[in-house]
């Protein structure tokens, strides 16, 4: 196990050299602060207005829905639960994408409107997307609770919901927040929802949640199907590792939930 731990430490150190030699080598030479002034500051605004708000829908949705199927749910159901939430995780974005958009042309047939895409569809497409990876984490996170613990609370008079947000959630904590890290992660990267449901290119911050929007994805994608030069490629990486910085940043925050949660859930009362 520790050869194949070394080899797997090996290899993604090697990897992020080599990402890492590739963009300094395609940005040096950039104004890194007129380039975002006058081309990025659009898209990063969107990337991070999209990344917050679907991880805000899906966050409270799916760990609700993981403590419903770790604790309230047979055993039967549970599994079969479990294995619906894998397939969602596996399914590829696109169609994540397409559910969005089918949600737009329904709401105009049935209520007659004029729903078009914009920054709430993408949010709530998105949200659709990573909550698969919540819900899991959230029912690993509790499957992990020890025996004795779980009973502790109980034998001591307390309530089935008072032990779940008081003793077993701050337990489960650690893995729910690993689960939202991923979910950040995919949701600050993907572009093949957010192309279906409101991203356009050159539409400017938002103005409401029904506006279109910009973000770093569809940016890095339109970029590449134009006359690119030289200047472009070099907007192109900045652009990557502005989302990597900004994904970094989100799944930095999430961990500091494990240590707000243990601090707020530390009694019965």
């Amino acid at each position: 196990m520790k050869f194949y731990g070394k080899i797997a430490t090996y290899t993604i150190v090697i990897l992020f050299i080599f990402i890492g030699f590739l963009t300094l080598k395609n940005i040096l030479g950039v104004n890194i602060y007129s380039s975002i002034r006058l081309e990025l500051f659009p898209p990063i605004v969107g990337t991070i207005l999209i990344t917050f708000f679907s991880v805000a829908i899906a966050t409270p949705v799916g760990v609700v829905t993981g403590i419903f199927i770790s604790e309230y749910c047979s055993l039967k159901i549970k599994e079969f639960l479990i294995f619906i939430f894998k397939m969602l995780s596996s399914l590829p974005s696109i169609l994540y994408g397409l559910f969005g958009f089918i949600m737009m042309l329904t709401i105009n047939k049935i209520f007659n409107s004029d729903f078009k895409p914009c920054f709430f569809l993408s949010a709530l497409s998105l949200s659709f997307l990573i909550l698969p990876y919540i819900v899991h984490a959230t029912i690993v996170g509790f499957s992990q609770i020890d025996f004795q613990l779980r009973e502790l609370p109980l034998t001591l008079g307390a309530k089935k919901y008072q032990a779940i947000f008081k003793v077993y959630l701050p337990e489960a904590i650690s893995f729910i927040s690993s689960g939202i890290a991923l979910a950040i992660g995919r949701a600050a990267e993907d572009t093949a929802v957010i192309m279906l449901t409101g991203v356009a290119a050159f539409a400017g911050i938002p103005s409401s949640l029904l506006a279109p929007y910009e973000a770093l994805p569809f940016f890095i994608f339109y970029s590449t199907q134009e006359n690119v030069t030289n200047e472009k490629i070099k907007l192109i990486y900045l652009a990557a590792l502005i989302i990597i910085v900004i994904s970094s940043i989100f799944i930095f925050l999430s961990k500091k939930v494990r240590f707000i949660g243990n601090g707020k859930f530390n009694t019965f009362n």
